[in-house]
């Protein structure tokens, strides 16, 4: 399927209204919500990180990782600055570790 301009700003739209509605019914954190965002500007905005895209998947279809595991991976995942490429690069070697 080839997206078009308007589709991919449908989707953007409807993706960024799920995130503030979950954030206002209590469902994300601060933290959660600004990952997102900056998750969701960086795919549809600059169409990078699908290595990011990529490693995250396979995280959230991974059962085997223990809780502590992934408190580890969500907590590095908020923390992370999208602007600097060691930060995400770190990010991917943990969750790439982990799963």
């Amino acid at each position: 399927m080839i997206w078009d301009d308007e589709m991919r700003k449908r989707v953007y739209d409807e993706t960024a209204s799920l995130i503030m509605t979950c954030f206002y019914q209590g469902k994300l954190n601060d933290k959660e919500r600004d990952f997102l965002f900056n998750l969701l500007e960086e795919v549809f905005v600059f169409k990078a990180r699908p290595d990011l895209l990529a490693a995250l998947k396979k995280w959230c279809h991974a059962n085997d990782a223990d809780e502590v595991m992934q408190e580890i991976i969500m907590a590095t995942m908020l923390a992370a600055d999208f602007s600097k490429d060691d930060e995400i690069a770190d990010l991917l070697a943990i969750i790439n570790d982990i799963t």
